[in-house]
């Protein structure tokens, strides 16, 4: 949606709340008490839903992503409208300065509340067909306090500072699927379904095996660079191809993983030099959205409908644990 639409479209916080409740009463709002999913919609000066069998009253925003928030309609539809209307991201400082708002945490609330219920939302889909599965190095700081007290060589660590630099482990899962007829001029073969990023621990076999259940369909073939912690693939899929791979042999065999690796450090690095390793896995959340569904035409509703259907009243230390 462009900007120019936007603004003509939502002028005023009204305008906002009235175009939510609609999504809400299209995709079905359930009643907490007696589960009915029919209810009216009352416009006064306090808009809310009222049950059709037992006479629950809730408000438009409740059990949505906007549950219990003091923000407006209008700040939330904005940040909405920046997430949606751009490749690249946006910091919550830069989204406070626009909006002209006095505090920054409300702000900082609403940005990592709407990635981690993107997270949730992306849970859903399983990815199927020829699926490309390799493993990511992202630079992130991580609090000092949660590393051993000594490093690697048995040395004390320096406690000068509160953080250092690490590399937070990424497993990468993108479909690939082969192009019937290459493109003249186009030089990869292959063409880019969905898209899945999780941050983890570590690459042990039995983490990568817990990663990939309940994301890869196993009647899927699987494309990998053959390390040792991929033993375990030849058994849980139908088909698995695993090879070491030359440096020149990466963009023919593993294009479209790479490609999504270095555009998602791109947008990170749009935002922040670098961000704390625990909220790494939200700004993932927030790429992968953006990526599948980059082909959808009318993506502002999407994001919209989706913020409907997913409650997600969090604050800090729950949302890490939700993006872990």
């Amino acid at each position: 949606m462009k900007l120019t639409t936007f603004l003509h479209k939502f002028p005023s916080n009204r305008s906002c709340m009235l175009h939510f409740a609609h999504l809400r009463l299209k995709l079905g709002i359930k009643c907490p008490k007696c589960g009915c999913t029919t209810h009216y919609f009352s416009d006064g000066k306090f808009p809310k839903f009222q049950c059709k069998e037992c006479g629950h009253q809730q408000s438009v925003k409740a059990n949505t992503i906007m549950h219990k928030s003091k923000l407006s309609y209008r700040t939330w539809y904005i940040a909405f409208h920046l997430i949606t209307s751009t490749n690249n991201s946006f910091s919550a400082a830069e989204l406070q300065r626009q909006l002209g708002l006095k505090y920054y945490r409300p702000i900082w609330q609403c940005m990592h509340k709407i990635r981690v219920a993107l997270g949730i939302a992306e849970d859903k889909r399983i990815l199927s067909g020829d699926v490309e599965i390799d493993e990511a190095y992202y630079s992130t700081q991580i609090r000092r306090f949660e590393l051993p007290e000594r490093n690697k060589h048995g040395r004390k660590r320096s406690q000068k500072t509160p953080y250092m630099f690490t590399k937070t482990k990424v497993v990468v899962m993108a479909e690939s699927k082969p192009l019937p007829k290459a493109k003249k001029g186009y030089q990869l073969k292959r063409v880019c379904g969905n898209l899945k990023m999780v941050v983890v621990p570590n690459i042990k076999r039995e983490t990568l095996n817990q990663v990939v259940d309940g994301r890869v369909d196993f009647n899927s073939t699987v494309w990998s660079d053959g390390t040792g912690s991929h033993k375990d693939f030849p058994l849980i899929f139908k088909e698995y191809i695993g090879n070491v791979i030359p440096k020149e042999e990466l963009c023919n065999i593993l294009p479209y993983v790479h490609i999504c690796i270095g555009n998602s450090k791109a947008m990170i690095r749009n935002i922040h030099h670098c961000i704390k390793s625990e909220y790494l896995q939200m700004y993932l959340n927030e790429f992968v959205w953006k990526f599948n569904h980059r082909k959808v035409k009318n993506i502002f509703d999407c994001i919209a409908g989706d913020m409907c259907q997913i409650k997600n009243n969090l604050m800090l230390n729950k949302a890490r644990k939700v993006a872990a």
